[in-house]
């Protein structure tokens, strides 16, 4: 049977029948979920060693923090600009404990993650 070995990175939109997964030395979910979404079923996947559940699940990485901390500012702004003076006076509220008040303080910063992926800061 014809066997070889490829990184996470290199698997990435590959489709196998049949492939053996490694969590070892893995870091954040991405990885771990690249490597267990190639295999087309189940039956064709192979978990080589026993994993910790937070292996898998862990928390979210900086790019898409900061995307929904950037999404729940513009939300929150809508609701402030044509809500009811009511939500309005909640959405402000939220902003200024939320945004203002908080460690980076102000509006959160937009994230580019076009082309390259890398989701480097605009």
């Amino acid at each position: 049977m014809p066997a070889f070995s490829i990184t996470a990175h290199k698997a990435q939109g590959k489709t196998l029948d049949a492939c053996v997964v490694n969590f070892t030395g893995c870091r954040g979910s991405e990885s771990p979920y690249v490597m267990v979404s190639r295999a087309t079923s189940l039956e064709g996947l192979v978990i080589l060693t026993p994993f910790p559940k937070d292996k898998i699940c862990c928390r979210q990485n900086e790019d898409l923090r900061l995307e929904f901390r950037r999404l729940r500012f513009h939300a929150l702004r809508t609701i402030e600009k044509y809500g009811t003076r009511q939500e309005a006076a909640r959405a402000s509220g939220e902003i200024q404990a939320e945004f203002n008040g908080g460690p980076t303080g102000g509006e959160p910063e937009a994230v580019d993650t076009t082309a390259t992926g890398k989701g480097s800061q605009r």
